[in-house]
């Protein structure tokens, strides 16, 4: 774990091929050590998770295979993982806006910088009749806030799908310390 702390109970570690398919588990043990059984050569993103939350791996390296972010890929031959990871405790907290005025019922996504970061580091998020939203187990890194209006019927967990929105959208950067963050400019709704 980043910066010593101890492993969270009940961590597993998770290869997710592809867009989601052909999933291998394995239990972590209290020394942090895993082993998968047989897997398949191909790419692999590398998650971890601990009861209901990710935790993000913040280095991955492979000795007998390749790593590129949180990508391992895999050969014929045995490959062993040496991962750091961080738990994704932080809130962002903030307000969408119309013209000016609260927006109730609108999609916001928190977008992830790092094309890499994977599904796991996006988090979204319906506003209240206030206007409010509040996005829980944040993976620290940088992101661009975006609000739209109709925006749960996009296909929002594909990165090219909201591109389009991002040039109007807000930078956000989540510290790796941050438990709680209250914005403090709404963003702003774009149309679909």
């Amino acid at each position: 774990m980043a910066g010593g702390a101890s492993l969270p109970e009940g961590l597993s570690a998770v290869l997710v091929e592809g867009q989601g398919e052909g999933q291998a588990f394995a239990q972590v043990r209290a020394d942090g050590s895993f082993q998968f059984g047989a897997v398949s050569p191909g790419s692999y993103r590398m998650i971890l998770r601990a009861n209901d939350s990710f935790l993000f791996v913040t280095q991955l390296g492979a000795s007998g295979g390749k790593a590129d972010g949180r990508q391992v890929e895999v050969g014929s031959d045995p490959v062993a993982l040496t991962l750091v990871a961080t738990e994704t405790n932080a809130e962002v907290s903030g307000f969408a806006q119309l013209s000016g005025k609260p927006a109730p019922d609108v999609f916001v996504v928190l977008v992830p910088a790092d094309a890499r970061a994977g599904r796991e580091a996006l988090r979204a998020d319906q506003t209240d009749s206030d206007g409010s939203f509040n996005l829980s187990q944040v993976i620290p890194g940088a992101y661009t806030l975006v609000a739209v209006e109709e925006g749960w019927t996009l296909d929002w967990s594909q990165p090219a799908a909201m591109n389009g929105y991002l040039a109007k959208g807000m930078k956000v950067n989540v510290p790796a310390d941050a438990k709680q963050m209250d914005l403090k400019e709404p963003v702003e709704v774009q149309a679909k």
